[in-house]
């Protein structure tokens, strides 16, 4: 009865606009809280991260770990507890977050959409809007959302997004993750080791070229940052993939020589851009250490990835997975010197469309 009644509320609040969400919080505040929510204020903000449990990330999906945790999450925001170190997404992905999608979804408990409501409220920046819309309309109507809630694709503010767009990363090199170790079950233990070796280098280079080698002035740039690293990260797993497909790449010494000489044309030219850029420098800018830095990441990531296919893949020569590998990083390059210079003759339509999905 009293859930009907505060759907009955609910629907007394007209299609959400700035001034609406108020009155719409204020009706949902005194939603009962379960008897798990009351649990003592912590010291320091809880490290069981719930959102790793709601998404099965590193660990199975566990709806009642993730509820659990998120309530204690949630005592914690609440009294403005700082971010442990370590588990900081969970500082904002996390407790209420994690509650809202949990009560809207039904995961493992009863649906509960004024609760998840109440859950929304007690975010204060941008994820208030859009998403209370959304479950007002499934609370009054029963209206499908497309998909399982969930808050982070409501994020409106920089720090949000941030925040939400680490927590995707996560999600995304954990599928990588549990993807490498299914296609790896064959391989031989020379060949695991090998291969655990060159995805620690291009590791190290795709950290490298986020950090070193992407521009980090405005306040986007984690997830700039996030966005470069994803898409090296994605590429990496479809080369894989299509290698073990038998879909290999085919090259001659010659072609690795014309793409060689092509990398050192690209390397000096985004060098001396970057001395020297087109436009005024801004804090963040790509500077030529940073490029130096990137370039020596990239060589450890390329031998390693030799050692690792000459057993993996022994028909394929050294000269062929250095030319696949050089024009990859020739590419990426060519995205950093036209960054600087979008005028330059090597800079064609395709890269700088590549350029403008970097945001």
């Amino acid at each position: 009865m009293r859930f009907l009644l505060l759907i009955l509320l609910i629907a007394s609040v007209p299609a959400l606009a700035q001034q609406d969400h108020d009155q719409l919080c204020k009706t949902v505040a005194s939603v009962p809280l379960p008897p798990e929510a009351e649990i003592p204020k912590p010291s320091i903000f809880p490290a069981c991260e719930s959102y790793k449990s709601y998404a099965g990330i590193g660990r199975p999906v566990d709806y009642v770990a993730a509820r659990n945790c998120a309530w204690k999450e949630r005592t914690a925001q609440l009294a403005s507890l700082r971010q442990n170190p370590n588990a900081p997404i969970a500082w904002v992905v996390g407790g209420s977050v994690i509650l809202a999608n949990i009560y809207s979804n039904g995961n493992a408990t009863l649906q509960n959409l004024p609760l998840a409501m109440r859950m929304v409220c007690e975010q204060k920046d941008g994820f208030l809007d859009d998403a209370l819309a959304d479950l007002k309309a499934r609370a009054v109507t029963g209206a499908k959302i497309s998909g399982p809630f969930d808050l982070c694709e409501y994020a409106a503010t920089t720090f949000e997004m941030n925040f939400c767009t680490a927590h995707t990363s996560q999600i995304e090199d954990d599928k990588h993750t549990r993807a490498f170790g299914r296609l790896s079950t064959n391989w031989t233990q020379a060949q695991k080791s090998a291969f655990a070796e060159a995805q620690k280098a291009f590791e190290d280079y795709v950290t490298t070229v986020g950090r070193r080698e992407t521009y980090l002035g405005g306040t986007i740039r984690n997830i700039r940052v996030d966005g470069v690293e994803q898409e090296l990260k994605q590429a990496f797993f479809d080369e894989l993939l299509k290698f073990e497909h038998g879909d290999l790449p085919r090259g001659s010494p010659q072609d690795y020589q014309h793409a060689d000489s092509d990398l050192n044309t690209v390397y000096r030219k985004a060098l001396d851009a970057a001395k020297s850029p087109a436009e005024p420098s801004d804090d963040g800018e790509i500077k030529p250490g940073g490029i130096r830095d990137t370039e020596r990441s990239w060589l450890h990531y390329r031998d390693s990835w030799i050692a690792f296919a000459r057993l993996r893949y022994p028909s394929t020569s050294q000269d062929t997975w250095s030319q696949w590998l050089t024009a990859t990083r020739t590419e990426r390059l060519k995205l950093v010197l036209c960054g600087f210079n979008s005028k330059d003759s090597l800079c064609t339509p395709e890269i700088l469309k590549s350029l403008d999905g970097e945001l």
